[in-house]
Formats: structure tokens, C-alpha cells, sequence
């Protein structure tokens, strides 16, 4: 049996390995990499590892704060290993901080077998600690998960102590087995899922869910999947849950009518919507039910149903949805008013109203109206310009070079994304930027702009974007 130790290393990459397994640069390749394109994504892992290397000796710890540098440096070791390069693999563990190096040390091979993590679970079901136990096993049942070993994982989840692990746990399964098309799995996983939402923890686990927010989340999951029939199960349930519940309240129905919208039961919506007080955020489920209503109209009289909407922002979404609509049948001048309607309705926003002008520029771009949307994208930098409070403005501007990237005007859109002075969103924008432009074909301009990038938090963004946008390009043709 393995030592404890060699359990806790097993398990960390575990952890790394799911999160790989689930990024899109990970599937499966149609074919091996060429020499040119193993060498220039070599050549942009260096400037990673360069960047993060510089990084991590420069700032001290705060143990206060989230660790955002282990998820990057974990990303890029699998990166170099994804193209055979040991040796800035080495490089990394002998230039990074003592702390980080440590984790890059040869790993225990992960169990591939049923038998080995039958004995691995066997080892953590002797763990004292519920919390630990509870993660670890987890990572067992999410692993087992990954390589279609359904009926143990699914076994392996119903040990886990905490309903609020057990019910995410199983739902996975459900899940897993959905898209296998595993008919009976699917169903007992499910089963076992909406029972273990039903139970209530004891005061002892310190992260409390109400039984009706664990079925709300649930059928969320299952609604991101497009697995509908389990959705409709769940909220189902949720349904005869709440109707039964004295300390059921109108927010627990709000939620419930909101994901009765995203199933498209509208009468179930409407239903639950008798439910919500005014001061629940009754408004906004009414808003939001015009609008699945209007879906299944004409754009007419969509149109005429969208106009009665009382949030501008809610208002604004649905005119564009419906300009697209009239887009698809040929009716261009009703694109061009439904789109002016949506600006002018735009004006009365106050606080979103840069994200509501994003959102009708992409709506633009979709009805093939590129000189529309910069326009309006014009209008949205002037907005982001103005005091805005809370992350609003950094989050515009990392939002709108995206979408000025895409449009193909990469100097206005790192002009943009210089703007923001939070380090976290700045990165986000330097990662939106740099991936619209590797998708351009315009690789060796961004390489040379990001390699210009004085903070190496900057250009650990941009490169390690740039390296993921490459690796999802490589699986479909040669770079550009």
C-alpha cells in the first residue's frame, strides 16, 4: 500500500491532471507535432518560463491571499513535457523559489488499473480528517471518472461524508455517463445525486447548502452539459422539495423559476414566478421570461413583447437577439432599427452600460455590420472612460480589447488593455489579445509585442495565452 506521502504526491497530480484533461489544448491530436511548430512554441515557453521564473523570486508571499502562481507554473511544466522538453523542465525546478521547485519533483505514477485505486481509496478511508478525506476521494472519483471507470467511481463517491461533496461527485458520474450513453448509470448516478442533495450536513462541515441550493446547482450543471432530461428531473424534485418546505422563501423559487427558463418550461417558470415578492427580484424573472417568450415568437412580435421589458439592460440583450433573428431572414433594414433601438435603449443603463454596448457590437459583428460595431465600440471606450466604481472599468476595458482584437485592431486593442491598472485583469485582457491574435495568424507580432512587456506577470499572461491558442491550433492545421 502506498505511504501516506506518496499518497498526498498521487493526489496533487491529480488535481493538475484533471485540469489539464479538461482543457481543450489536451484532446486528442490528429496528428504529432512537426519539428517547426515543436521549436516556435518552444521558443514561447521559454519566454513563459523566463516570465514566471522572475515572477515568483520577486514576490514574497502573502498568506492571506489565493496563490495564483501554482496553477500557471503547473500548466506550463505540462506544456514542456507536451513537446519532450525536459531540460527547461530542469530549468524551472533548479531557477523557481525552493516552495515551487519542490513541486515539480518527479511525480508516483497515477493509477491507470481499477485495482490500484481500489487500494488507494482503501488508504484514504483510513484518513482521519473528513475534510481530507472528503478532497482526496474526490480526486479519486474524478480520475476514475476521466479514464470511464463509471460504476467504481460512482461506488467510490457515495463514501464521500459531506452531501455537498457527495451530490457534485455524483452528478459528475451522472454526466460522464450521459455522454458515454450509458443509459442505466446515468440514471442511478442521478438518483444518487438529487438523494445526496436532499440530505442535510451536520454543523460539523464548515461549508453549509441549503437542500434546495444543492438541487439548484445541480440542475445548473446538468443545463451547461445540455442534459435536459436530468435538468428537468432535478428541478422537478427541487419543485416538490419547495412546495413542502415551510422555510422555502421567494428566492429559493426565483432561483428555481430562473432554471425553469433555461430549460424552457415557461409555464413552469411562470408557475414559480406566482411565488417571488417584488422585493425577491421579481422584476428580473419577469424580464427574463419575456424574453425566452419572445423566442418562440416572430421577430414582430418579439419585438413588441421585448419593448415592454423594464430593465434597459435586459431589454438591450433581447433587442439584439432579436436583430440577429431578422439578421437570419434577410430583413435588413429591421436589423439596422432593432439594433438603433438597442442603443438607444443602451443610454439608459447606468452602470453596465459599457458590457450592454459590448454586447450590441457583437451583435453587429454577427449581422455582418463590422463598421456598426466599431462604432459602437467607440462609444463603449469613451463610456469606460468616465469614474465607475468596483472592478467595472478594468473589467471594460480587458472585455472591450477582446473584442477589438477580434476585429482586427490589435494596436487600438493593446493600447486598451495598458489601461488597467489591476494586475489580474490586466492579465486577462493581455490573454484575450494575445489568443485573437495567434487565431489571426499574426503569431510573431504578438511574440515580439509580449516580449516588449516590462512586468513578467504581463508577459507570463500573454506568452502562456499564446502558447495554449498555438496548441489548439496545432490540432487543426500548420501555424501560420
Amino acid at each position: 500500500m502506498p505511504s501516506l506521502w506518496t499518497l498526498q504526491l498521487i493526489l496533487t497530480y491529480f488535481s493538475i491532471g484533471l485540469l489539464l484533461a479538461c482543457s481543450p489544448a489536451f484532446g486528442q491530436k490528429d496528428r504529432p507535432l512537426s519539428a517547426s511548430q515543436s521549436k516556435e512554441l518552444q521558443g514561447v515557453l521559454v519566454q513563459a518560463r523566463d516570465a514566471i521564473v522572475e515572477l515568483t523570486n520577486r514576490e514574497a508571499e502573502d498568506p492571506g491571499e489565493p496563490d495564483t502562481n501554482e496553477k500557471k507554473i503547473h500548466t506550463l511544466y505540462e506544456y514542456l513535457l507536451l513537446i519532450d522538453d525536459h531540460a527547461d523542465v530542469e530549468y524551472l525546478r533548479d531557477h523557481l523559489s525552493k516552495k515551487y521547485a519542490a513541486e515539480l519533483e518527479p511525480s508516483a505514477s497515477i493509477p491507470s488499473d481499477r485495482k490500484s485505486f481500489a487500494t488507494l481509496v482503501k488508504e484514504i478511508e483510513a484518513e482521519d480528517k473528513p475534510s481530507q478525506h472528503d478532497a482526496d476521494l474526490a480526486r479519486v472519483a474524478s480520475q476514475e471518472i476521466e479514464r470511464g471507470f463509471l460504476e467504481d467511481a460512482l461506488a467510490h463517491a457515495a463514501l464521500l461524508k459531506a452531501s455537498g461533496a457527495r451530490y457534485q461527485a455524483q452528478g459528475q458520474v451522472a454526466l460522464a455517463a450521459y455522454e458515454r450513453g450509458k443509459t442505466d448509470i446515468t440514471w442511478g448516478a442521478l438518483d444518487a445525486a438529487i438523494q445526496s442533495a436532499l440530505e442535510e450536513d451536520s454543523s460539523r462541515y464548515p461549508v453549509f447548502q441549503s437542500p434546495s441550493r444543492k438541487l439548484d446547482q445541480l440542475a445548473s450543471s446538468f443545463l451547461d452539459h445540455n442534459f435536459k432530461e436530468g435538468a428537468r428531473k432535478v428541478i422537478l424534485r427541487n419543485k416538490q422539495l419547495l412546495s413542502t418546505s415551510a422555510s422555502a422563501n421567494g428566492f429559493d423559487w426565483r432561483f428555481l423559476a430562473e432554471k425553469a427558463i433555461e430549460l424552457g418550461d415557461l409555464e413552469l417558470a411562470s408557475e414559480a414566478l406566482g411565488r417571488v415578492r417584488a422585493d425577491e427580484g421579481r422584476s428580473d424573472v419577469e424580464d427574463a421570461l419575456k424574453s425566452a417568450r419572445g423566442r418562440k415568437m416572430s421577430p414582430p412580435g418579439a419585438l413588441e413583447d421585448a419593448k415592454t421589458i423594464s430593465d434597459p439592460y435586459s431589454r438591450s440583450r433581447s433587442l439584439c437577439e432579436i436583430a440577429e433573428r431578422q439578421a437570419s431572414s434577410g430583413d435588413n433594414l429591421g436589423v439596422a432599427s432593432t439594433l438603433q433601438l438597442a442603443l438607444a435603449t443602451a443610454g439608459e443603463i447606468d452602470q453596465f452600460k459599457v458590457f450592454a454596448l459590448n454586447e450590441i457590437a457583437w451583435a453587429q459583428i454577427r449581422t455582418k455590420d463590422k463598421h456598426g460595431a466599431i462604432q459602437t465600440l467607440d462609444l463603449a471606450l469613451k463610456e469606460n472612460e468616465k469614474h465607475r466604481f468596483g472592478s467595472d472599468q478594468v473589467d471594460g476595458w480587458a472585455i472591450l480589447a477582446d473584442t477589438l482584437a477580434y476585429l482586427g485592431q490589435f494596436d487600438q486593442a493593446r493600447e486598451t488593455v495598458m489601461k488597467i491598472s489591476d494586475s489580474f485583469y490586466r492579465g486577462r485582457g493581455l490573454s484575450f489579445v494575445a489568443s485573437r491574435a495567434v487565431e489571426a495568424g499574426r503569431t510573431r507580432e504578438i511574440i515580439a509585442w509580449s516580449s516588449n512587456l516590462s512586468d513578467p506577470e504581463d508577459r507570463c499572461a500573454s506568452f502562456m495565452s499564446i502558447a495554449e491558442t498555438m496548441i489548439e491550433k496545432m490540432e487543426l492545421g500548420p501555424l501560420k
